[in-house]
């Protein structure tokens, strides 16, 4: 059985538009208390999907402690100490496009633990394609995953 994708994005367009949710909606975390969160989805989903690969998109959008609040979330839900929990994530985006939601918060780039992934860094801008014959949800995604714990794919010019 392979791995099951989990499509997550900063803000709810951007989700809507990836065929995903929220980061916040998936992990539990309530954006207007820090360091609150509800398991329930997240640990629910992980239940259901053992093989489970983060998909996030626009990771241009997440600060520093956005990524820590993840890191932790992850840990707990999977019980594993390792980077996100040991779940397989490929992060998305373009480092010059959009900034942080809350940019007092650091950039993405700026996470200690961020070296620890492996960065392919495109040459020219990918576009979303319409075309009824792609595998939805970033599935392409996958063989990147497979053999990386932590993946980021983007523009970093």
């Amino acid at each position: 059985m392979g791995y099951h994708p989990a499509v997550l994005a900063p803000t709810g367009i951007v989700a809507y538009t990836a065929g995903g949710q929220t980061i916040d909606r998936f992990f539990g975390l309530n954006m207007h208390q820090q360091h609150t969160y509800n398991p329930l989805r997240v640990d629910d989903y992980l239940k259901v999907n053992q093989k489970t690969v983060l998909l996030i998109d626009e990771c241009s959008m997440l600060s520093a402690q956005k990524l820590e609040e993840i890191h932790n979330q992850a840990t707990i839900a999977t019980e594993n100490n390792e980077i996100f929990g040991g779940l397989k994530t490929v992060f998305f985006g373009d480092m010059a496009q959009l900034p942080p939601v809350a940019l007092h918060q650091g950039f993405f780039f700026q996470w200690p633990l961020i070296s620890l992934g492996y960065i392919y860094e495109l040459k020219m801008p990918m576009r979303q394609s319409a075309a009824k014959d792609e595998p939805p949800n970033g599935q392409r995604a996958f063989s990147v995953a497979r053999e990386n714990q932590i993946c980021f794919i983007g523009c970093l010019l």
